[in-house]
């Protein structure tokens, strides 16, 4: 869930495993050398769509990875993304988005009536 937009989303396919190594604190390779399906590309493309929908932040070049070398899926399906919109306006307008820098919901202002 995107708590700035009020979108939620369902992923798909190998998405569900990118996921998990994104949340791991993996990078995806620049190249990826020799792997068993070409998936190089679907993989960045889904990456990038994460992006756009500002679900993922670029990594940083000079940060570490958990992992290194290229990934692989023993099971491979093509991963998706599904964007819902449906429930933003309710989403929006509860205030537990409005959080502070710590992570914790903002005191409502005092009322001065």
């Amino acid at each position: 869930m995107n708590l700035e937009t009020g979108n939620y989303y369902s992923l798909g396919g190998s998405g569900v495993e990118i996921w998990r190594r994104i949340a791991a604190g993996c990078s995806f390779p620049a190249t990826n050398a020799d792997p068993p399906v070409n998936y190089h590309g679907e993989v960045r493309a889904f990456l990038d769509e994460l992006e756009r929908e500002k679900m993922i932040v670029p990594e940083d070049p000079g940060q570490e990875s958990a992992e290194e070398g290229a990934w692989s899926f023993s099971n491979w399906v093509l991963p998706t993304i599904e964007k819902f919109t449906d429930m933003r306006d309710m989403l929006l307008t509860d205030p537990i988005h409005e959080l502070d820098e710590s992570g914790w919901p903002k005191p409502a202002p005092p009322d001065n009536t």
